[in-house]
């Protein structure tokens, strides 16, 4: 049911502890599982966090189409500290003076640039009608493929094989 859920296009599914009663409002006894993809994107830039240790607030992704890099919209949750600290490291290593994707006015207003090598591996729910990711989440850096080599394709359910997030 939840499979076909998702390949319907739905958030996913609703459930229940079988033998519990029925009881109106939040508890232990559902569950929400949402429908998750995920998808490798090239990182063009960051924006920065006005929280004290945050090293950025967000990552502003890319995606090649027909040989050019498209925005599809920015991460900014799925970090840990180290981790953020650790990419913040390499951005400042590959600054850009400017994006290599057209990005939205309001996204790129204070953004820092990198150039478009590192590639990481998002979760989301979907792709609006603008196509752009929702409810976005970094798992990791891809160190096995190019930035190049990065296009829209159909999104891997998690857990589905691959090779592995770092």
């Amino acid at each position: 049911l939840f499979d076909a859920a998702c390949e319907a296009g739905g958030e996913g599914i609703i459930s229940k502890k079988a033998d519990a009663s029925y009881r109106s409002g939040p508890t232990k006894n559902w569950l929400k599982i949402k429908c998750t993809r995920r998808q490798e994107f090239v990182i063009i830039g960051w924006s920065e966090s006005d929280k004290k240790g945050r090293s950025f607030r967000a990552l502003l992704l890319g995606l090649y189409e027909g040989g050019k890099l498209r925005y599809p919209g920015k991460v900014g949750t799925g970090f840990s500290q180290v981790v953020q600290q650790e990419l913040r490291a390499r951005f400042d290593k590959l600054k850009a003076a400017k994006p290599a994707a057209p990005v939205p006015r309001p996204e790129a207003r204070g953004a820092h640039w990198v150039k478009p090598v590192l590639v990481s591996e998002i979760a989301f729910a979907e792709f609006t009608a603008d196509n752009v990711v929702r409810h976005a989440s970094f798992l990791g850096l891809r160190e096995d493929k190019p930035a190049e080599a990065v296009v829209a394709a159909e999104p891997q359910a998690p857990g589905a094989s691959g090779p592995p997030i770092k």
